[in-house]
């Protein structure tokens, strides 16, 4: 049994890998469970994408085991997603499907507005001692 996760920004600049010939990113998180092995250092990863920055899968390997997910066409259909693996010489495929989850939006105060809410803050704090 096998299951995981992994997320890239996708506004991370592609680096193009010499051997592969595709573009890659590094990954931010990965966790895949692998027959009750958990592989989970995200340095060790990269999502690939083609030469038109579509995301095709990821290569993960960590000296132990090599796992590439994806499908054998050039853009990702989930349809036909696959992943392989070779962990210390046994070697196979498996099926596997792709869930996109886009993070919500986290946003940070604009400066003004926290200056302004102090300054609220402190005026309340000054009628409140003069009072």
């Amino acid at each position: 049994t096998y299951e995981g996760s992994f997320s890239f920004d996708d506004n991370e600049s592609a680096v193009e890998d010499f051997v592969t010939g595709l573009q890659t990113r590094p990954l931010n998180t990965f966790n895949f469970n692998f027959e009750g092995t958990i592989y989970d250092n995200p340095t060790l990863g990269t999502a690939d994408f083609d030469l038109d920055d579509n995301f095709i899968g990821l290569t993960y390997s960590d000296g132990d085991g090599i796992f590439t997910f994806g499908t054998d066409s050039f853009t990702l259909d989930v349809d036909d997603a696959f992943f392989t693996y070779d962990v210390s010489g046994f070697q196979g495929t498996g099926l596997v499907s792709f869930n996109l989850s886009t993070p919500e939006s986290t946003t940070t105060p604009e400066p003004g507005f926290l200056l302004g809410l102090g300054l609220f803050g402190t005026t309340l704090l000054t009628k409140r001692l003069n009072k």
